[in-house]
C-alpha cells in the first residue's frame, strides 16, 4: 500500500483554488482515506512535490505531463468522514493546470518519493500505441 502510494501519489478532492497572479493558485486538498502517518511525514511544511491532475477513476492521462509542483504551506487534521483521511492541507501551485478545479481529484508525491511514470496499462490514453503485431487477428499475417 505504501509503495503503490509512494509510485502513483497520495490521491485527494480539491476543496478550493484562489488565483493568483501569472497562472499560480492556492489550492486546499483533502486527502482521501487511506493516508496513514507514515505516508504524510513525508509531506512537511515548505517542502516541495508534484501535483498529478486525475480522473474521477484516480487514473492519470501522463504523469510526467499532467504534473506540476507544489509547495505545502499547511497541514490541518480534521474530523475523519466516510472516504476521508482526516488531512487537509494547503498547498501553493506556481502553475495550475485546467483539471486543478473544485470538485476534482488529484494525486501528491512528496518530493522524496520516485519520479517514474507508469506502465501504460495504468493510464488513460487517447491513442494506442501499442506495436501493430499486437492487434493483428488470429490466423492473419502481420503487414
Amino acid at each position: 500500500h505504501h509503495q503503490f502510494q509512494r509510485d502513483h501519489g497520495v490521491p485527494g478532492l480539491i476543496e478550493s483554488v484562489e488565483h493568483l497572479d501569472k497562472g499560480a493558485g492556492n489550492v486546499v486538498v483533502q486527502c482521501y482515506a487511506g493516508l496513514d502517518d507514515g505516508t504524510l511525514s513525508d509531506f512537511k511544511l515548505k517542502s516541495y512535490g508534484r501535483l498529478i491532475v486525475v480522473e474521477p477513476n484516480l487514473r492519470s492521462h501522463d504523469q510526467g505531463n499532467d504534473a506540476k509542483p507544489f509547495r505545502v504551506d499547511e497541514i490541518i487534521r480534521i474530523k475523519a468522514s466516510p472516504g476521508s483521511s482526516g488531512v487537509r492541507m494547503e498547498i501553493y501551485v506556481p502553475e495550475l493546470l485546467v483539471g486543478v478545479r473544485p470538485g476534482r481529484s488529484i494525486r501528491l508525491k512528496a518530493s522524496t518519493w520516485p519520479r517514474g511514470d507508469l506502465p501504460r496499462e495504468e493510464r488513460i490514453s487517447p491513442f494506442d500505441i501499442r506495436p501493430r503485431f499486437l492487434e493483428v487477428s488470429p490466423g492473419e499475417k502481420p503487414k
